[in-house]
């Protein structure tokens, strides 16, 4: 090979030196921002708190869950809800812009995970978010619901 045919090679290599993987993990979030969620079920509710970590966190309730209100948190696009059975969630804002989880049929939610970092106070922006940047504007990264 002439010089400059190695040269070329090395400088079509170069690149790749880049996206080979280097088996480290991604970063993990040191300080995780806290999820309020209510889950209602007739005239019943409770209350979940808890990081948005990736973790599996158990409710411990038996309540049949239909709506499930997200105050600080874009929990439709970035929470996993665990139920006994197939699960229909459907997105809605109520009058105050609050986002709400409709859960369908109604069942108990076994656990919870969310992950990514959203507004402290979502309902302030959602209108101008969810017309300029649809899903994009209020959380980073996340997780589908299953």
């Amino acid at each position: 090979m002439q010089s400059s045919q190695i040269v070329t090679f090395l400088s079509l290599l170069a690149p790749l030196a880049f996206a080979i993987p280097t088996g480290s993990s991604p970063p993990v979030d040191s300080n995780p921002q806290t999820v309020h969620l209510k889950l209602h079920g007739g005239p019943a509710s409770y209350d979940l708190v808890f990081p948005a970590d990736g973790t599996v966190y158990y409710t411990n309730n038996d309540l049949s869950v239909s709506i499930i209100d997200a105050f600080d948190f874009w929990a439709y696009d970035h929470c996993t809800f665990y139920t006994d059975g197939p699960q229909t969630l459907v997105q809605s804002f109520d009058a105050e812009g609050r986002q709400q989880i409709t859960v369908g049929p109604p069942q108990p939610v076994r656990a919870v995970s969310c992950r990514g970092h959203c507004l402290t106070d979502f309902r302030k922006f959602f209108s101008y978010c969810l017309a300029t940047l649809p899903n994009q504007c209020l959380c980073d990264k996340g997780k589908r619901k299953r």
